[in-house]
């Protein structure tokens, strides 16, 4: 997927011991350490110790087995991450990122319904977690064929990104927007979808989903005005 997102960027960079003193969430939802080379070399060794707790959390975010290092299978992994929901403190954190595993390594419908559960689970919990907005609104449009719902999420996705903004949640707004476009006759709707598409371009020029996005868009906007009679302007 285009994002692991900014949770699973700052996962990467600390280890599961650092994870589990004190305050599993906290930790995993905090920005990088800014300690000396040699502290933050310490603290990415993983812990000697093995609980439930480190094997949980190792599995599930890691993808790895507690205290061999040994890499997952994905069931195997995903099984990690329903330990980790029933034994976590932090059920907000442990759901986040058993939602995001399954969004992002899911095979069946009910892995995808689990994930939309948990990124429910975690925004009614009060959690402003751009990434769990962002990707339920692509859950909401590809397998609940609900795009105002979808609209909503990703709204608040970029409304939470404002300091920071993603180019991939404008190019999920702006395919929204297109759906909905189709659905209601909007022109205005395949216009807003352009301008995402340039603010997306704008942030990240190398992505290959604009042209697909902006040919979508044109001919959309082709059928609609001939369907209206309307003269096509070219370009």
């Amino acid at each position: 997927m285009d994002e692991s997102s900014e949770m699973t960027k700052t996962t990467l960079r600390v280890s599961a011991a650092v994870v589990l003193v004190t305050a599993i969430g906290i930790i995993l939802l905090s920005q990088t350490p800014s300690s000396s080379g040699a502290d933050n070399r310490s603290a990415l060794l993983p812990p000697d110790e093995v609980t439930p707790e480190i094997v949980a959390v190792r599995g599930c975010i890691e993808g790895v087995e507690h205290p061999s290092g040994i890499k997952l299978s994905n069931q195997q992994q995903i099984a990690a991450c329903n330990e980790h929901v029933r034994i976590a403190e932090n059920k907000t954190q442990a759901r986040y990122f058993r939602g995001l595993h399954l969004y992002e390594n899911g095979t069946i419908n009910a892995h995808r319904t689990q994930a939309y559960y948990d990124f429910t689970f975690v925004i009614d919990a009060g959690a402003d977690i751009p990434s769990a907005f962002g990707n339920r609104a692509v859950l909401n449009l590809r397998d609940r064929n609900a795009p105002e719902r979808a609209l909503a999420d990703v709204d608040k996705a970029i409304e939470l990104t404002t300091e920071r903004p993603r180019s991939y949640y404008f190019e999920r707004r702006a395919t929204i927007l297109l759906s909905l476009a189709k659905r209601n006759a909007d022109e205005a709707m395949v216009y807003a979808a352009l301008d995402d598409i340039k603010k997306a371009r704008s942030l990240n020029p190398r992505s290959n989903t604009y042209t697909h996005l902006e040919n979508w868009a044109a001919e959309f906007l082709k059928k609609l005005l001939q369907n209206e009679g309307r003269p096509v302007q070219k370009g």
